[in-house]
């Protein structure tokens, strides 16, 4: 009696189904991103909404207050979910992309002073306006911070402080709004775009 061995293959996918798998982890994908950058909008939003509120002061400005304190929780919410798994994928594509554009770099000559060094933060400082602008804001609410505790009860001085602290945090807020998080949407939205370019082809 002769016995009969049959192998197993292993059976790859249909490409339709490969496809809609592709498909679908880049949907999850764009909502986990989508939801991290929403997440920070609010949490800025909310946080212009509440010094706003506060320097309006009234019942007006408690209840804009209030609505910025409400923004401000549920967008923490949205980060403490999204946050953590979007810059793990933002990595992850900056990795990929180095090693698919890899090439032999131009050996560079050692930075010869500190002020080689200044020069190239200004540089990248530069290029990019919003980086600029919410670094400026930031230490002008320190500044404001430090005018704060250095009043010594001097009314006049006290209130510049809180001032400069107020139009530092809506600067930063609003450049964050504006500016940061729509640059974001829009890089990840290029990378998809090549991507599903290449999945194509």
């Amino acid at each position: 009696m002769g016995l009969a061995v049959v192998g197993r293959r292993s059976v790859s996918p249909p490409p339709s189904l490969k496809r809609m798998r592709w498909a679908l982890s880049l949907r999850v994908a764009d909502a986990i991103v989508y939801g991290a950058c929403a997440g920070m909008f609010a949490v800025n939003a909310g946080l212009a909404l509440t010094v706003l509120g506060r320097r309006a002061g009234g019942d007006a400005g408690a209840r804009v207050a209030a609505a910025g304190h409400s923004a401000v929780f549920a967008g923490l919410w949205l980060c403490f979910f999204s946050g953590p798994l979007s810059c793990v994928m933002f990595g992850f594509r900056a990795a990929v992309s180095a090693v698919e554009d890899e090439a032999p770099a131009p050996r560079r000559p050692p930075a010869e002073s500190t002020g080689a060094m200044l020069r190239a933060v200004c540089g990248y400082m530069v290029k990019d306006v919003s980086k600029l602008a919410m670094y400026l804001f930031f230490h002008l609410a320190l500044a404001g911070c430090w005018m704060e505790r250095r009043s010594f009860g001097k009314g006049s001085f006290e209130k510049a402080g809180s001032a400069l602290v107020d139009i530092g945090l809506v600067g930063v807020a609003v450049t964050c709004c504006f500016f940061v998080c729509p640059k974001w949407v829009l890089e990840w939205r290029t990378g998809q775009q090549s991507c599903n370019n290449s999945q194509k082809y």
